[in-house]
């Protein structure tokens, strides 16, 4: 246990910590305003910081397990028991009466039932040469490496089954929210791609080393940062005016796409520095194409979400309170 990469104790006390501070956040004593705030949010601090850094320690702790299963298997078993506490949790979030949250909720029990169905079916369509299970691709483009100078790089368009399922949910749950207004729908888009999980264990079998700690913390700022914009949205978006309502669902989609890209370009750019990284002159790895094909890749893979969810969202009729017609109130939809 000792001999593992450095950055497995950096997820596991990020994770940690952050679990401790999300428990106090949610029953401590209520002396400060943040205590305050979180406390009448209990569920929503839950959601996006106690479940993703409660999922961040189990799954780092796969180094303490006697149980001889590989790290995809015990990761696939943690997001199951994750699954069951948000499928558990979600009779008392719809008595709750936060309309957005009940929504997003059921999203994110959907969304994880999905990926979670997607790696068993990629877990059983795995060569038995495999490290791990690779995902089900239905479509990517080019289908073969290709070359920028000395740099190579795998499909710019990668389109998998967990995608394709992906995309059939979101855009079911956006017309529910598109009920209220086009920004709720949006502003809901970006609350989905919250981290549901603090950990970096994609990582774990390519860096080693004193050059993958600013890698892993790089990882999991952005992450805790995402997830916390996305919890002061969700808390403050009944405050919000129309505009700036429109304007934070613009924000949180664009900060969900950014996020994962920060380790990403650390992770090339570190290796500029050979003697930091430990590799040969010639293969450094960063180089401005690099960098340019991870964030074109991210936007690329988003644009059918931004772009069929917002005609799909304009099918919809918004809900208009206190709307009155000769018999009353306009039902809702």
């Amino acid at each position: 246990m000792w001999g593992s990469p450095h950055f497995f104790w950096v997820n596991l006390g990020v994770s940690a910590a952050l679990l401790a501070i999300a428990v106090y956040l949610m029953v401590g004593p209520a002396q400060h305003r943040l205590v305050r705030v979180t406390r009448a949010h209990r569920w929503e601090t839950f959601l996006m910081l106690g479940i993703p850094a409660g999922t961040g320690c189990l799954v780092a702790m796969h180094l303490w397990s006697s149980v001889s299963v590989p790290l995809w298997g015990w990761s696939h078993v943690v997001k199951w028991l994750a699954l069951a506490v948000l499928v558990a949790t979600y009779p008392a979030i719809r008595r709750y009466g936060h309309e957005l949250l009940t929504t997003l909720w059921g999203f994110t029990i959907a969304m994880a039932a999905i990926g979670l169905v997607a790696g068993l079916g990629a877990a059983f369509a795995r060569s038995p040469g495999e490290a791990f299970p690779l995902p089900i691709v239905l479509f990517k483009f080019p289908t073969d490496s290709w070359a920028v100078g000395e740099a190579y790089f795998g499909p710019l368009v990668y389109f998998s089954l967990r995608d394709a399922l992906r995309l059939v949910v979101m855009f079911w749950f956006i017309r529910r929210a598109a009920r209220v207004s086009i920004a709720h729908a949006f502003l809901l888009l970006g609350l989905s791609m919250s981290d549901r999980s603090f950990d970096i264990s994609q990582l774990w079998p390519f860096l080693h080393g004193l050059d993958a700690i600013p890698v892993a913390a790089a990882h999991l700022a952005a992450q805790v940062a995402l997830n916390v914009l996305l919890l002061w949205a969700l808390i403050r978006h009944e405050t919000f005016t129309a505009s700036v309502l429109r304007a934070t669902a613009a924000a949180t989609i664009a900060a969900s796409g950014l996020a994962p890209l920060i380790g990403s370009v650390l992770w090339r750019a570190i290796t500029v520095w050979p003697i930091t990284s430990g590799v040969e002159a010639g293969n450094v790895v960063f180089s401005p194409p690099g960098v340019l094909f991870v964030a074109v890749r991210s936007v690329i893979g988003l644009l059918p979400v931004l772009v069929l969810g917002y005609l799909y969202a304009r099918t919809v009729r918004p809900r208009i309170p206190h709307e009155e017609t000769r018999g009353g109130l306009v039902p809702p939809g």
